[in-house]
C-alpha cells in the first residue's frame, strides 16, 4: 500500500486527485457534482497497485455507489459482479468509463484477454469502448494506423459503432471480436451487432512546395488534420462521434 499527499482540485466539471509522490506519475479523476466534491475532498486517500482508496473501499465504488446506489452496488457484489474500468486504467473514475461485468469476465475475459491484445493490436488498430452517460448507450471507435482499405481500394481513417443497448456484455464481446479480426488493412465487420456504423475516409492531398512536417495540423474541406508519417506516434484512442449517439 503506497500512502502519500494528494492536491485535490476540479475543473472542466472533472474532480482531479494528484498525488505529491515521483513514482505515481498519473492523475487521476472523476465527475464533479458538489455532492462527489464534499466526498472526496473531506477523504483522505491511497494508492495499492493500481487503484486508488480512502480506507479500504475504492475510489471507483464510492463513484459508483453515488451514481448507482449503496444498495445496488452490494447486490451486484453479492452476485459475483466487480466493477470493470472500461479503459483498463484503474485511475479513470469516470462514469462513462465504469461499469458492472461478473468477475469471471473481468479477470480472465477482459483482463487477462482483452485488454492485452487490444493494446498488441494497437500499431494496426486503437479499439476502445465508450459509454453514453444517463442514456444506456455504447460507442466503440477504432482509429486506423494501418489505413482500412475496403473492397474497391477505398481507405479509411477511422470507424464508429454505435450501440443503443445498456449490455455492456454484448458490446465487449463485439469489442473482442473486432480486436481479434484486426489484421494489416483488414477489419472483420459482418459479425457486430451495433445499430449504426461511420466510416471516415483517409484524406490523400497535394501539397505544393515542402510536405509538411509530420504531426502539424493542417485544414482539409474546413477541418483539421494530422499530418501522418513513419515517424509519428501511433494512435492509442480516438473519441467517440457524438453526432451518432
Amino acid at each position: 500500500m503506497k500512502k502519500t499527499e494528494v492536491e485535490i482540485t476540479h475543473e472542466n466539471n472533472k474532480i482531479y486527485l494528484r498525488f505529491i509522490d515521483p513514482e505515481i506519475q498519473k492523475l487521476a479523476f472523476t465527475d464533479y457534482t458538489d455532492e462527489l466534491w464534499e466526498i472526496i475532498n473531506s477523504s483522505k486517500w491511497h494508492v495499492k497497485e493500481k487503484y486508488i482508496y480512502s480506507g479500504k473501499k475504492s475510489l471507483h465504488r464510492i463513484v459508483m455507489e453515488y451514481w448507482y446506489g449503496k444498495e445496488c452496488c452490494q447486490k451486484m457484489s453479492e452476485s459475483g459482479f466487480v466493477i470493470d474500468h472500461i479503459d483498463n486504467d484503474g485511475f479513470n473514475c469516470l462514469y462513462e468509463n465504469l461499469e458492472f461485468l461478473s468477475h469471471l469476465k473481468n479477470w480472465h475475459y477482459k483482463g487477462n484477454y482483452y485488454d492485452k491484445e487490444r493494446v498488441e493490436k494497437t500499431p494496426i488498430a486503437a479499439i476502445n469502448i465508450f459509454k453514453k452517460k444517463s442514456e444506456g448507450k455504447f460507442q466503440i471507435t477504432v482509429g486506423f494506423n494501418v489505413p482500412l482499405v475496403n473492397a474497391q481500394g477505398r481507405k479509411f481513417s477511422k470507424a464508429f459503432f454505435v450501440y443503443d443497448t445498456n449490455d455492456y456484455d454484448l458490446v465487449l464481446s463485439d469489442a473482442v471480436l473486432l480486436v481479434e479480426s484486426v489484421g494489416n488493412g483488414e477489419i472483420e465487420l459482418s459479425h457486430l451487432r451495433c445499430n449504426r456504423a461511420k466510416f471516415e475516409p483517409l484524406h490523400s492531398i497535394k501539397v505544393s512546395g515542402d510536405r509538411p512536417k509530420t504531426g502539424s495540423l493542417i485544414k482539409v474541406n474546413g477541418q483539421w488534420a494530422v499530418v501522418l508519417g513513419e515517424d509519428f506516434p501511433v494512435i492509442i484512442k480516438i473519441a467517440p462521434d457524438n453526432t451518432l449517439w
